[in-house]
């Protein structure tokens, strides 16, 4: 009997250019500091568990990212020096993704998984099979804002992404729905379900304090989408 060929490890570009996925947890919330960057570091050791060799692709914002920073045999998080290394808003980064992308040696991996436009275009200027998630898309956050000078940049290469991407992660129907894409999949966010369990509504109102006669609502002071 042949022996079982090793299955290959798939070599896998994770690019979150504003998204550091090594912020501490009380830096979220800050500018550029968000749900992006928890969502690429999840979904990035998840991966790294999988099959897969995860290579987290960030820019560097201080003299103390520099690097590679080794968390596994299989994870590791490559800060890229592209522009002066200081935080610039995401709105004012795009001038400096040509250079984010030739710092990546492409020939280190087999795929690209690009997170927001602008790492979606910076994957696209390695020529390898490609995977994005927007996060949030111009289309929709212009509706309910006013477009930035960056905007129809933004937009033009959105649309480029789900023309050209092997496959679009779409977070919800309404995005699936806003665009034509190449090949999009409905992949809702994922929920920590070592932190947050469904749980009886009567024991977690007393456990709260709240009065089981009361209406009690929940307001969030939400920041500005990317």
């Amino acid at each position: 009997m042949m022996p079982a060929e090793k299955k290959k490890t798939l070599r896998v570009a994770m690019i979150s250019v504003h998204g550091n996925p090594l912020v501490s947890d009380h830096e979220l919330g800050s500018d550029g500091k968000g749900g992006q960057n928890v969502y690429v570091r999840e979904m990035g050791k998840q991966l790294s568990t999988m099959g897969c060799d995860v290579t987290w692709l960030t820019r560097s914002e201080s003299d103390l990212e520099e690097g590679v920073v080794q968390l596994s045999d299989t994870l590791r998080c490559q800060y890229i020096t592209a522009g002066p290394q200081e935080h610039i808003n995401r709105d004012f980064l795009y001038q400096y993704l040509d250079e984010f992308g030739r710092k990546v040696e492409r020939d280190n991996f087999d795929v690209v998984f690009s997170n927001y436009w602008l790492s979606g275009y910076v994957g696209l200027t390695l020529g390898l099979p490609q995977a994005h998630i927007h996060h949030s898309t111009g289309l929709m956050k212009y509706k309910n804002v006013a477009m930035p000078s960056i905007g129809q940049t933004r937009l033009d290469i959105e649309n480029l992404l789900n023309a050209v991407c092997d496959v679009s992660f779409c977070q919800t129907k309404m995005e699936m729905a806003s665009a034509d894409h190449k090949n999009g999949i409905i992949l809702p966010a994922g929920v920590r379900i070592d932190l947050f369990q469904k749980t009886d509504r009567a024991s977690s109102k007393k456990k709260l304090k709240f009065d089981e006669n009361v209406l009690n609502v929940l307001y969030e002071d939400v920041k500005t989408a990317n």
